[in-house]
């Protein structure tokens, strides 16, 4: 779906609701740091529903995305918000800003930089902050465990390329 070209046109823009938690630890790099792993990553995990609105069928799944970022920005919280397409995986490019427990991000396509989403968290984190983000998110919808089901009972699922000899 994140292919089809008509997603970057539609004026009607296959929404889907999102809501979850997720958590920062954004800053700048320590040169003793021993183990940085955690450092300047963002981690987010979350329910989305699609109503089914215009061409989108309606839908429910959850997702989880993991980014790495520049800024300042340490916090965790709760969030909602709506994102454009009725599937989440994929590349973004994100904005999040800061003010003391409310966080908002404003999510960007990566390859056309066009706006994707816009969501709202509520938290504990720094009083003012800043950070701007690549992200990758997968899902897993209803829709795509029925039709994984529906093939699999049909037999879909073997591999015809692979013969025993």
């Amino acid at each position: 779906m994140g292919n089809n070209p008509v997603n970057f046109v539609d004026p009607f823009g296959l929404w889907s609701m999102v809501g979850g938690v997720g958590g920062s630890f954004i800053t700048a790099k320590d040169p003793e740091a021993k183990s940085a792993y955690w450092r300047n990553k963002e981690i987010n995990v979350g329910a989305m529903i699609n109503y089914g609105v215009g061409e989108s069928k309606a839908d429910l799944g959850v997702f989880g995305a993991v980014g790495q970022a520049g800024g300042f920005n340490v916090g965790i919280n709760t969030f909602a918000g709506f994102v454009r397409g009725q599937q989440l995986q994929g590349h973004a490019n994100n904005l999040n800003l800061v003010l003391g427990p409310v966080e908002i991000v404003v999510i960007l396509n990566k390859y056309t930089n066009s706006f994707q989403g816009l969501m709202v968290g509520v938290g504990p984190s720094i009083p003012l902050g800043f950070s701007a983000s690549e992200s990758i998110t997968g899902d897993l919808t209803f829709r795509e465990v029925m039709s994984a089901i529906d093939k699999w009972l049909k037999g879909e699922h073997k591999n015809n390329n692979c013969k025993n000899k």
